[in-house]
Parts: structure tokens; sequence; C-alpha cells
């Protein structure tokens, strides 16, 4: 089969027509052209150039050889450069998972930084709970995860996005919806919606923040998709704790107060595969590392008093 410098060479000397203008433009001596071109010649059996005096010319053969030669060549030099952008995770395909939550304060400006840095990569999107997204990486379903911590899998590693209070959702028409900050313990008796257990990690830490303020939550309903949640919120089932990103979530007859605690915080986490090596997903960790710099608010930010 002839070589790439075989096609290179002929190419020049086909376009030139000249074998001392084909070298000039290689940048190489002159001897090394013809050698290559006679070898060519030689390989294929037949005659490309034809030589009269110092008159070079194509052959009939040479004319269609030299269209392929040039389509050999642009595909040569697209396939180097579709190698070099998957050295450096510019081009592929990345799955990747994420909880419904991080659609309103994370995914979005790491997305669009990841976009920016590598548009040419194909990214497939699947919204589940934080289990399966670990399941699924592990089992190399997924490349990378936006999810609730904690991760019980050696397979799966995690680095941190974002660590969010916890806020109270309540109907409108309460009686605490006009207070600036509401002391956690001041709904100790209030019905509450709260995450289902064995679904979501909140579920935990919703009991842990209401024990931490000294009261057993009185739950009247439990459910898994925060958009359900704040829906029984505005249909008067009762209060809920959500994290702060959620109130970017705008819903008629809801408000969103701020609350005074002590306690647990809403994490999120991106999750990749711990044998996951690959350029195009350091380069998505890079990007969620950078968009999501001012998300995570320091726990200081908290309006936690004890005793309050």
């Amino acid at each position: 089969m002839p070589t790439e410098r075989q096609l290179r060479y002929f190419i020049a000397v086909a376009e030139e027509l000249h074998f001392g203008r084909a070298a000039q433009r290689l940048n190489v001596s002159q001897p090394p052209v013809s050698l290559q071109v006679q070898a060519l010649e030689d390989e294929l059996g037949v005659a490309l150039l034809s030589r009269e005096g110092r008159r070079t010319k194509l052959t009939p053969a040479g004319t269609v050889f030299l269209e392929h030669a040039r389509q050999i060549s642009m595909r040569t030099e697209e396939a180097v450069r579709a190698a070099r952008a998957a050295a450096r995770g510019l081009i592929g395909r990345l799955r990747i998972g994420f909880i419904h939550a991080a659609t309103f304060e994370l995914l979005p400006p790491i997305v669009a930084l990841y976009r920016r840095m590598a548009p040419e990569v194909e990214l497939v999107f699947q919204e589940m709970p934080s289990g399966a997204q670990v399941e699924a990486i592990a089992d190399r379903r997924l490349e990378v995860g936006l999810l609730r911590p904690p991760v019980a899998s050696a397979a799966v590693l995690t680095q941190r996005l974002s660590s969010e209070p916890l806020v109270l959702a309540l109907p409108s028409s309460h009686p605490l919806a006009g207070q600036k900050i509401v002391p956690l313990r001041r709904i100790a008796a209030e019905p509450m919606v709260i995450f289902t257990a064995n679904r979501s990690p909140l579920h935990g830490q919703v009991l842990s923040a209401c024990l931490g303020a000294g009261f057993q939550p009185r739950v009247v309903q439990e459910a898994t998709h925060i958009t359900t949640i704040v829906g029984l919120v505005r249909a008067g089932l009762g209060v809920a704790l959500v994290p702060r990103s959620v109130s970017a979530m705008k819903m008629d007859g809801v408000r969103y107060r701020p609350l005074r605690y002590v306690g647990p915080r809403a994490e999120t986490v991106l999750a990749w595969r711990a044998d996951d090596e690959s350029a195009l997903l350091r380069g998505f960790r890079e990007a969620s590392a950078s968009a999501t710099r001012s998300v995570t608010t320091p726990r200081s930010d908290t309006s936690a008093q004890p005793g309050e």
C-alpha cells in the first residue's frame, strides 16, 4: 500500500508539474521526491507521470490517481485532527445523569461553560435518582452524574459541587410566610411533607434537622420528586424543608423562607467511575468545578444560632 509520504510527495509534484518546485514546496531536497514518486509507481505498477526532458505531465492513470490521493490525504488529516481533539477531550460522547434539583442552579452554568470549551462533544442527559445514577456509573451506562451523597460504591468517586442550607416551603397564606427568617422549632406542630425514605438522602437530612431543633416532625405525606413536594405544599397539605436552590422554582401560592437552624445541609456532588481517566471526563470535571465555584455557600452563611 502507498505510504502517506509517497502520496504527499506525488500530490506536490502533480500539482506543480515540476520536481524542483515540488521539493521546495515540501521543504526537502529533490532526490527524495523523485525516489518516493518512483517507489509509488513501482508499488502501483503504472506510470503516474511522464517526463519529457524538463517537462513533467500527468498520465491518464496519474490524473485519476491524483483525485483519490487528495481524498485520502484529506481523510488522513481529518483523522489526525480528530485523534488529537479526542486526546484533549474535545470530541466524543458524554452520558450525564442528574437529579431534578440540579436543573435549578447547578446544571445550566456547567453545561453552558462546557459547551464553550468543547462544542463538538455530544452530551446525552438522563434524569435519575441518586442511587440509580451511582449504579449506572459503576455499570458504565453513564460517564458522570450530578447527585446527592452519600455514594456507597468504591467504584465511584465524587467531588462536591454545592452545599446549601434547607429553607422552608409553605403556603402563601400561612402565618409564617411573612417572616424574614423562621426558627426551625417554630414548625414543630406543623404537618410536613417530606422526601420519601430510601429514595432520597434528603429524607434523613430533614429528620436530622428537625430532631436537632428538638422535635419529631409530624409527617403527613412523603414524595420523591421535589416538584411534587412543592405542589403538595401549594395544595395546603403541609410545609416542607427543601434545599435553598428549589426556591428558584416559582409556583403561585408557595413562599420560601430562610430557616434558623443548626444541622445538615443539602449537598450535590459530581460522580464518576474511579477508573475513568479520559480527557473527556477530565474536561467536564474542570468545567463543573469552575462553573459552580460561586454556587457553593460557605457553611458560615447559614442563619443558625443554637437555642433560637
